[in-house]
């Protein structure tokens, strides 16, 4: 009889503290839904391209950048053309390094391992990591060709809280 209201108890226990964690997530949650609205300077801590807000399309992100930039209609059509060129180009690539990566993954879980296959590989991804390096880097110069000095400046701070943001997680 003791076993029985003991494993009661367990099961009561488990369930008020499941139900008090599923209550907790839930007001977090809904804690902070009010949106962000867009500020006009990007400075250190703006939250005018904070984490808190999707930007998932493409659209959105030029939007954003047109404005804490200060592009004209020149400008912002000379971006957008250099952005799908650069995505051409790079996407090949980064196919490519894809394909390699998975090749990796596979041999890496075989039974019986090619050393010699991993150092090949491995060597292939880093040319193709270069490559893509070297490929923003150009696409970088062609950004900054179009811009003025003040809008460098700008664009290599939102850069900088793009990474910041990525490297927190």
């Amino acid at each position: 009889m003791k076993r029985k209201r003991k494993m009661t108890m367990n099961k009561s226990v488990m369930t008020a503290l499941l139900a008090g964690m599923l209550f907790t997530g839930g007001t977090a949650v809904a804690a902070d839904t009010t949106p962000v609205p867009p500020c006009r300077n990007v400075s250190s801590g703006s939250r005018y391209f904070d984490g808190n807000r999707p930007m998932a399309q493409r659209g959105a992100q030029r939007f954003f950048l047109k404005e804490a930039l200060g592009l004209n209609s020149r400008q912002e059509a000379r971006l957008s053309e250099l952005q799908r060129l650069h995505f051409e180009k790079a996407s090949a690539e980064r196919q490519a390094l894809f394909g390699l990566q998975r090749e990796l993954r596979v041999e890496s879980m075989k039974q019986r391992p090619d050393g010699q296959r991993i150092s090949d590989l491995s060597e292939q991804i880093g040319r193709k990591h270069a490559a893509l390096a070297r490929m923003r880097s150009l696409h970088l110069q062609e950004i900054a060709s179009v811009l003025d000095r003040r809008q460098v400046e700008t664009f290599l701070k939102m850069q900088e809280q793009r990474w910041e943001r990525r490297s927190r997680g």
